[in-house]
């Protein structure tokens, strides 16, 4: 029994003392990861390029890494969870911090809601400059009368943004003005998946009914521990990756011209419900609406040389047959009239900058670009 009980403690000692030698050499190259990691992420790469001259990119990049954790919700949607940084901060009903002036001088402010998946939340950006509070400050430009609200969050498809809506629609919220920004995450998701009729998330929307079973979400909460609080399971899941190959739904998708044009009228399809759903919506709750087509890296004319040695990174997947697949589907998208939609895939063409941090997050400078954009079609469809 002696025997055992040591045998118990030398194992417990054992991995107490390589969970803490994993501690502390992650903590240590942490510190010199940043100063290395753009010579092997592109990412980093292109986002300290573009913010080279900036003293809050170190600090800014690390809040963006620190606020990723979420919490799931109902169905298929997720909120992040509470985060305060100098440059990041997320209150506590999951909502990024978006510019908003002081007051209205004693008039009720118009509501805008926007929604849209990380470009929108602002990934890449300081909280001042997201497209939500570029937005904002350009709306209260000549006189305070708007209180813009980010409900962006990562990953959400366009029809997921519509479903938050409703959500928020049956607590009694009522917004006056609503703003989609859609494209990247719902081609992506068709692209991964070989299907339109899907979304991003843990289920697909058709298999909701079937869920996981209690074992399932048992074994998953503990993976979920592990990997939040143990460096051991962390290693042993890299080992695993570098040593047993992708499975085939791991493997980037290759898809001839025939499934291509198929896939597109799927989206176009599934889109058009989605846009339906939207526009029957706005006439039962008596708000306006703006939905809007964003651009990404693979489709941008004019990209510059770190854009282009971005798009050339292999993470991508198969770059081309992405990228084709959303320009097939940004030009079908338009034919289709609905109202209210507006393409701004383009906006961004012709300055000579690199403006794209990744393949769809924009810098500070692109998001004011559309931000403007945004609020020239506002007044124009709205206040004119």
């Amino acid at each position: 029994m002696k025997r055992f009980v040591f045998s118990v403690a030398a194992v417990f000692l054992m991995i107490v003392f390589v969970e803490g030698g994993l501690r502390i050499a992650s903590l240590v190259m942490w510190h010199f990861q940043k100063e290395i990691e753009g010579k092997k992420d592109p990412y980093a790469e292109l986002f300290f390029f573009i913010y080279k001259d900036k003293d809050w990119a170190k600090d800014h990049f690390k809040e963006l890494e620190e606020a990723q954790k979420a919490d799931y919700e109902s169905l298929n949607l997720w909120i992040g969870q509470e985060f305060h940084g100098k440059y990041v901060n997320i209150d506590s009903r999951g909502l990024r911090k978006t510019w908003n002036p002081e007051s209205f001088g004693g008039k009720e402010p118009k509501k805008a809601y926007v929604f849209g998946g990380s470009t929108i939340w602002g990934s890449g950006a300081r909280d001042d400059y997201t497209i939500p509070s570029l937005l904002s400050k350009q709306l209260n430009a000549r006189e305070p009368s708007y209180i813009v609200t980010n409900y962006g969050q990562g990953a959400y498809t366009f029809f997921q943004q519509i479903f938050h809506l409703l959500l928020l629609l049956r607590e009694g919220q009522r917004p006056d003005y609503v703003i989609f920004y859609s494209g990247a995450n719902d081609v992506l998701v068709t692209y991964q998946n070989g299907k339109a009729d899907v979304t991003n998330g843990p289920t697909n929307l058709q298999n909701i009914e079937e869920g996981t079973t209690h074992g399932e979400e048992i074994l998953n909460g503990i993976k979920g521990l592990l990997y939040d609080h143990s460096k051991i399971y962390r290693a042993l899941l890299r080992i695993v990756t570098l040593f047993v190959p992708p499975t085939e739904a791991d493997a980037a998708p290759k898809y001839d011209e025939t499934f291509l044009t198929s896939l597109t009228k799927d989206f176009v399809e599934f889109y058009a419900k989605s846009h339906d759903l939207l526009d029957h919506l706005s006439k039962i709750y008596h708000f306006q609406y703006l939905s809007f087509w964003q651009p990404i890296l693979f489709t941008k004319q004019d990209p510059t040389e770190e854009e282009t040695k971005l798009m050339r990174d292999p993470r991508f997947f198969d770059n081309e047959t992405l990228a084709d697949l959303y320009r097939k589907i940004g030009r079908e998208l338009p034919k289709k009239g609905f109202p209210h939609f507006f393409k701004v895939s383009h906006v961004i063409w012709g300055n000579g900058n690199s403006q794209f941090l990744d393949w769809c997050h924009l810098s500070e400078e692109g998001n004011e670009i559309i931000a403007k954009k945004m609020a020239e079609i506002f007044e124009k469809e709205f206040l004119k």
